[in-house]
């Protein structure tokens, strides 16, 4: 009679082991997805961030070309070579 009490609890030990043992697999499976993901995503946002930043910096270029463009519209050749000469000096 206590043989077959410990078959069975044995049993139950084995079986009850095999489950956590599955249960951790498919956890740390799932677990190693997110990890990934949650990845991915941080490398897109800093993409979008540095694409943002990126188009930020040329607007303010381009618009500050725009402006000393428009200010050296009427001098000649020369005195615009010494206002952007100057321009440049300033920064």
């Amino acid at each position: 009679m206590t043989s077959k009490v410990l078959i069975v609890l044995a049993v139950l030990v084995l079986l009850s082991g095999g489950a956590a043992f599955i249960f951790f697999k498919l956890w740390r499976k799932k677990a190693e997805a997110y990890r990934l993901e949650h990845e991915r995503a941080e490398r897109l946002r800093y993409q979008v961030e540095l694409a943002q930043n990126e188009a930020k910096i040329r607007k303010e270029v381009f618009q500050n070309a725009e402006e000393e463009k428009h200010k050296t519209d009427g001098l000649s050749g020369r005195d615009k070579f010494n206002a952007i000469t100057n321009s440049l000096r300033d920064d």
